[in-house]
């Protein structure tokens, strides 16, 4: 009996673990059109005080993309986007962008510049079980050659990636060691309006359906 509970949990720890699998996919250079095929209809560039205002911790800041300190997302700047602001996560520091569990967002992208290899990314799924990368972990995951050190100019270091999991994603914490994690455009897809609409009017019908089938089953007592 022992046993069979012990293999149980076994079993049911590597499933968890295998749910919560997260691929990490390099679709393009940072501030490019890339979308990875996803209908986009979130996106947080970190420049108004209400985006902002999602993202929680100690040790990070905004900066604006015309700063000269540290590195942003992208060598260059956008064009048309210098009031644009990115993220900035210093040593020892924290940030965390909460996703709402309605959503059961499982996949997201970001620009993230002059990766580093004490910069880390902390994914936590609607179950509370968490994945974490390394910056090393980034760049082999997703198929890119080389250390993680930092180069600020380099596309190697600096693009955009997308994370893709089983289940829905609670959050994502950006966090470094040292000077610093700088991420940008944080985007999510959901399904559009439309399609939401298509599967609350489905939800309808079948339970309509499933009334209807109800009814005519009840017997009548004289």
């Amino acid at each position: 009996m022992i046993r069979t509970i012990a293999l149980a949990a076994t079993l049911l720890a590597s499933a968890t673990s295998a749910n919560a699998a997260v691929t990490i996919t390099r679709v393009g250079d940072a501030y490019s059109n890339a979308n990875g095929g996803q209908n986009i209809i979130f996106r947080n560039d970190f420049n108004t005080s209400q985006e902002q205002s999602q993202v929680t911790g100690t040790g990070f800041l905004f900066r604006n993309v015309t700063d000269q300190f540290g590195a942003m997302p992208a060598p260059g700047n956008p064009s048309g986007s210098t009031a644009n602001q990115y993220l900035s996560v210093l040593g020892g520091g924290t940030a965390t962008l909460a996703i709402n569990p309605a959503l059961n967002i499982n996949s997201f992208m970001i620009d993230i510049g002059s990766i580093d290899s004490y910069n880390d990314l902390t994914i936590t799924f609607n179950g509370a079980a968490s994945q974490t990368f390394t910056g090393g972990q980034l760049l082999a995951l997703s198929g890119i050659q080389g250390p993680a050190n930092g180069d600020q100019v380099s596309s190697r270091t600096n693009g955009r990636f997308m994370f893709a999991g089983v289940q829905g994603f609670s959050s994502v914490t950006f966090a470094s060691g040292q000077n610093s994690f700088e991420i940008d455009n944080f985007r999510a897809a959901v399904p559009e309006p439309a399609t939401w609409a298509m599967m609350i009017a489905g939800f309808g019908m079948v339970g309509a359906g499933m009334r209807r089938r109800r009814a005519s089953g009840q017997v009548a007592f004289a």
